[in-house]
């Protein structure tokens, strides 16, 4: 008989004593303490595998509030009883080819007759045009082995770009397709599936209109609408079935599959705890989304402020490591001082994906408590946006220059063309590591204002980080210019760039005059 279970059968890949390996559902849980972190060439797939391993930890522990999650951290490990009563309960509907209920998937598919695409094409990834994924599927006739399948299964649920038609209603978003994707990544399996377990009751971190059930637990599909479900609680919404999806094959490989929409959320749901919302006069609090000429570190003001700002919402999670950090301060618990975070986003046009991006920067957990700290961080990134501003006007002007000295030169031609030189890609690249540094470096810089009673960060860092700032744009401009020629018009475009950056950076230095005044040097 035809079975691939994903309770017992290895599927879920992973680092586990520093060597890759494969792991079931239920060894991923009990053994979580003891595997390094999942791993996979998408990072869609690590994501949702994430959220799947939660939503089955909230229906077996909760927890309900701050003080029941300390007692879970506090263990170490997961209750190895309670997970294997639990998944041997419900593990029928974990079998990828259940006559009845294959696990996410429809049966109801073969009823409409839909048309079977081969299995290559279930990964979101199989659908861009550019060069940012793992390519090994695409072109290939060979079959997908059932572990394969699943876990692109569930990267398709949670991923899948809206645009095309469907039956019932043409295809929508699913839940993570728009916006950034923030996970919290500890020093273990245990630790990150912890950290991003926050508490779970009627009312948070989303309120409860009806018995919340994962999708494997739910005894009657739902009807979808194409004006929008509402989940009936945070777990429905970790497993939400964005599409009816049935996949043809067997333990020995799965060929083909067949794809239909199916449950579209309510354009104004912002309840994703680990998304960043941000208010827009119109249209109110809509989730920030990756922009293909911003590094997604640029967001990280954004990320860490706090309630008081009714302008941003910073993603749920952020809110418990602000709390773990309040309770370890007072030594109600024991947890390290800074972990680390992914930040996963992508960008489709027309139902394909064309760029996506991942981010892992560190988090020392007083960004999240600590206002002061936080606005010398916005200090550092805004002095690092102007700078590259300088930057990019410097190389309009070359590229203006290059192209035509007349002054009625179409203006899209040459911002067009002087993004196409890179200096601004050149410079975000080099500063990304850099960034990761100051992020570490800066909570450690710091004074007591006995006068003002308050504490001041960066006096160090900050200068510091203004000379590299300087230096890493200098060093973009000679990467644009070194290209160039010896003709006097080449001479003469490189001369107007240097001197145009020159001044406005003498302008900006007097506006932050307290850093770079100071005789540290990068």
């Amino acid at each position: 008989m035809q079975s691939f279970n994903l309770v017992d059968n290895p599927w879920i890949a992973c680092i586990k004593d520093g060597q890759a390996s494969e792991v079931s559902l239920k060894d991923a849980l009990l053994h979580a303490h003891e595997i390094n972190e999942i791993t996979d060439n998408s990072p869609l797939v690590v994501v949702a595998i994430h959220r799947l391993l939660l939503a089955v930890l909230h229906r077996v522990f909760g927890p309900k509030d701050f003080d029941q999650w300390t007692e879970l951290w506090k263990l170490g490990k997961w209750d190895a009883k309670a997970i294997s009563e639990y998944l041997d309960r419900w593990k029928h509907r974990f079998d990828l080819f259940d006559k009845e209920r294959p696990f996410y998937q429809s049966k109801q598919l073969l009823d409409e007759n839909a048309e079977k695409k081969s299995i290559v094409l279930l990964p979101n990834e199989s659908a861009t045009s550019g060069t940012w994924c793992d390519h090994s599927f695409q072109g290939s006739t060979e079959k997908f082995s059932p572990a394969m399948t699943a876990r692109y299964l569930l990267a398709r649920q949670a991923f899948s770009l809206g645009g095309g038609n469907s039956k019932p209603f043409n295809l929508s978003n699913a839940p993570l397709a728009g916006g950034y994707t923030v996970m919290v990544l500890g020093n273990n399996l245990f630790e990150t599936l912890a950290l991003n377990l926050i508490p779970y009751n009627e009312e948070s971190p989303l309120p409860q209109i009806a018995p919340d059930l994962p999708a494997w637990e739910q005894e009657q599909f739902r009807e979808p609408d194409k004006n929008g479900n509402v989940p009936y609680g945070y777990v429905d919404y970790l497993t939400w079935q964005s599409r009816r999806i049935l996949v043809f094959g067997d333990h020995t490989g799965v060929t083909d599959y067949a794809l239909m929409q199916n449950l579209k959320l309510k354009d104004d749901f912002y309840h994703d705890p680990f998304k960043c919302y941000y208010k827009n006069p119109q249209r109110g609090m809509l989730e920030k989304k990756l922009n293909e000429d911003k590094v997604l570190w640029r967001d990280s003001h954004t990320l860490f402020v706090e309630a008081e700002d009714a302008s941003v919402q910073r993603p749920l999670v952020f809110n418990h490591l602000a709390e773990i950090e309040k309770r370890q301060s007072r030594g109600e618990l024991v947890a390290s001082k800074a972990y680390r975070f992914m930040l996963v986003g992508l960008l489709a046009d027309k139902a394909k994906v064309y760029l996506w991006s991942r981010e892992v920067l560190p988090l020392p957990l007083v960004y999240l408590t600590d206002a002061n700290l936080r606005n010398a961080l916005k200090e550092a990134i805004n002095l690092a946006e102007e700078v590259e501003t300088l930057l990019s006007q410097a190389v309009e002007k070359l590229s203006a220059t290059l192209l035509d000295e007349r002054q009625n030169i179409d203006k899209d031609l040459v911002k067009k063309f002087a993004k196409g030189l890179g200096a601004s890609s050149f410079y975000w690249t080099k500063l990304g590591l850099h960034f990761k540094q100051l992020l570490v470096d800066l909570p450690n810089d710091l004074v007591l204002d006995l006068e003002e009673e308050t504490t001041i960060f960066g006096r160090k860092q900050l200068p510091l980080w203004a000379k590299l700032l300087e230096k890493t744009a200098r060093q973009a401009l000679r990467h644009v210019t070194s290209s160039l020629g010896s003709t006097a018009k080449d001479l003469k475009a490189v001369v107007q760039a240097e001197s145009k950056f020159n001044m406005a950076l003498a302008a900006v230095k007097k506006q932050y005059i307290n850093y770079f005044d100071s005789q540290q040097t990068p």
